[in-house]
């Protein structure tokens, strides 16, 4: 798993379990059914925003902001990685070097 802030302790119980849910086959979850449906739409994106701020090999932890819906449909990572291109590709290439290394 990738690590992230652990937005669950900036919230409260009663939301939390609002947000991990469970069983949505009672009818009283139909208007839920339609919001996860309707947040599936925004998948890819969550996907590619938690792929581009996954930490580096260089970096034992990244802690980022997330914002979710809240019916907790969807969470997305709320950060864009700013980086440097000359650090960027040097920091790559040392982590090449020590990785390609014989054992």
């Amino acid at each position: 798993p990738i690590p992230c802030v652990p937005w669950q302790s900036q919230t409260s119980g009663q939301y939390q379990r609002r947000v991990h849910g469970g069983d949505m086959t009672n009818r009283k979850f139909r208007h839920d059914k339609r919001v996860y449906l309707g947040a599936l739409k925004y998948v890819p994106h969550a996907v590619l925003k938690l792929l581009e701020n996954m930490p580096m090999p260089w970096e034992q932890v990244r802690e980022v902001n997330v914002l979710y819906h809240v019916t907790g449909a969807i969470t997305f990572v709320n950060e864009i990685p700013w980086v440097i291109e000359p650090v960027y590709i040097a920091q790559w290439s040392t982590m090449w070097v020590m990785m390609r290394r014989p054992r």
